[in-house]
């Protein structure tokens, strides 16, 4: 049986595909910095080669999914939050790209956010423009300089939906999906330290999306789930928002 890697799988929303991923049978190759088959920290070079070559060992070189959870929130040191939730996930999807195109119906999701949307003019931002050129040194220096753990955290989801956009026609071409999901407030571990913390305005850290209430794990892992399975064939480049209408509220007239 190929498997699905599924980094962050031991908390939030990864862990809740991972629950999800095993309901329907399938076999979870779980990445995580504690409590994953393999530990890694996917914020450092050499902890995201250790953990990808452990897991690629594993798999055989062949898997059918790749699920990109892990990332830091709006309250960690935004040097940390770049590294993890862009250099992270990309290093992810070059060193496993090669394995998704000998799975079975291989395809990608990556968790992006509703923040990746909410930056003005974010690919004018210096910040943007370190990510967007690869460079890790100079994108953690500007996320230091800027000194905003929210900034850094929205453009770091800005970019790694640019870079799964950037790819699409090539993973086509390799026969390999890749699709991203925006999820609004989510009830994990990630949104209690973002509504404890009072360096975020309280308007926001209560802010509550049309719907009237916070998302669930449960519901985000069931739309990656989706974009996973050969049901959503024809669902490639996307970006899935799961917000509660928090998107429609602040954009109307532009998607």
């Amino acid at each position: 049986m190929h498997e699905i890697v599924v980094t962050g799988s031991s908390s939030g929303i990864g862990s809740a595909v991972t629950t999800a991923l095993h309901a329907q049978g399938r076999t979870v190759l779980g990445v995580a910095h504690h409590g994953a088959e393999f530990i890694a920290d996917l914020g450092t070079t050499e902890g995201r080669v250790r953990g990808l070559d452990e897991t690629l060992q594993r798999s055989g070189g062949v898997l059918d999914g790749l699920v990109c959870a892990a990332g830091l929130g709006p309250t960690e040191d935004p040097a940390r939050i770049v590294s993890v939730n862009y250099f992270g996930v990309l290093a992810c999807l070059d060193a496993l790209l090669p394995a998704l195109r000998r799975g079975r119906n291989p395809a990608a999701v990556l968790l992006s956010s509703t923040g990746a949307v909410q930056v003005p003019d974010a690919d004018s931002h210096p910040l943007a423009r370190a990510l967007a050129d690869g460079d890790e040194e100079r994108a953690r220096a500007e996320a230091t300089k800027a000194g905003q753990p929210m900034l850094a955290y929205c453009l770091s989801k800005y970019a790694v939906t640019c870079a799964m956009r950037e790819r699409a026609a090539t993973w086509a071409q390799a026969g390999v999906r890749i699709n991203a999901v925006a999820p609004g407030p989510i009830e994990t571990p990630m949104l209690a330290a973002l509504q404890a913390d009072e360096r975020v305005p309280e308007a926001a850290r209560m802010f509550l999306p049309p719907v009237g209430r916070y998302g669930r794990a449960e519901e985000v892992a069931d739309c990656v789930t989706h974009l996973l399975s050969p049901s959503a064939a024809f669902i490639h480049g996307a970006l899935l928002f799961i917000d509660g209408g928090i998107d429609a509220l602040t954009r109307p007239h532009r998607f």
